[in-house]
């Protein structure tokens, strides 16, 4: 398992989320999990939108108060609340 933590803001520059996603890209081709915060924007979004689109397992970590809002990736392969 490999923990990364990154922005989660929809005002990330597109150059730290394209980095991020190929980091989830590697991370899953290499057969590590990726454990993250568990958001569906910034480079976190991408960093688990690169790890699951190539056959990699996400485990996202986040507070519950952010579940409600929607910010929460969906697509992940397990979500723990904290």
């Amino acid at each position: 398992r490999v923990v990364v933590y990154g922005s989660a803001s929809k005002d990330t520059p597109q150059a730290f989320k394209d980095a991020s996603f190929e980091l989830g890209k590697l991370l899953a081709q290499r057969g590590h999990i990726c454990v993250n915060g568990g958001g569906n924007t910034g480079c976190m979004g991408s960093l688990s939108d690169g790890c699951l689109s190539h056959g990699g397992k996400v485990v996202g970590v986040i507070h519950e108060m952010f579940v409600v809002d929607g910010e929460e990736h969906t697509g992940v392969s397990e979500m723990l609340l904290a």
